[in-house]
């Protein structure tokens, strides 16, 4: 549609997010799947992760791992790109750094 507007993002937009796709718990902005921290700028909260439970082998894992710690398994986190924990945990999120807990 020329010009036509973008499409729905933001607290305002109508449009469902993507698999993946989160809301800021600080704000309730929406950020892609891809963003270990909210995209506004006078927030840039960052994103809680949950503890995970392993598509492979059913075992439960800590919010803060990015794969599945069980040794013969090893398998890549399923509900958010393994990229994003990896990031929080590189600066300070997670189990005694700066997020203390699942504030990550």
């Amino acid at each position: 549609i020329p010009g036509g507007g973008g499409g729905g993002g933001g607290k305002g937009g109508k449009a469902p997010g993507k698999p993946g796709d989160w809301h800021c718990r600080n704000c309730g902005n929406m950020n892609f799947a891809d963003r270990a921290f909210c995209n506004m700028r006078k927030c840039e909260a960052p994103r809680v992760l949950e503890d995970w439970v392993c598509h492979a082998c059913g075992n439960k894992n800590f919010f803060d791992r990015a794969v599945c710690n069980m040794r013969k398994c090893q398998a890549p986190r399923t509900d958010v790109d393994p990229k994003v924990a990896i990031e929080l945990a590189s600066k300070g999120y997670g189990k005694g750094g700066l997020g203390k807990g699942r504030r990550f």
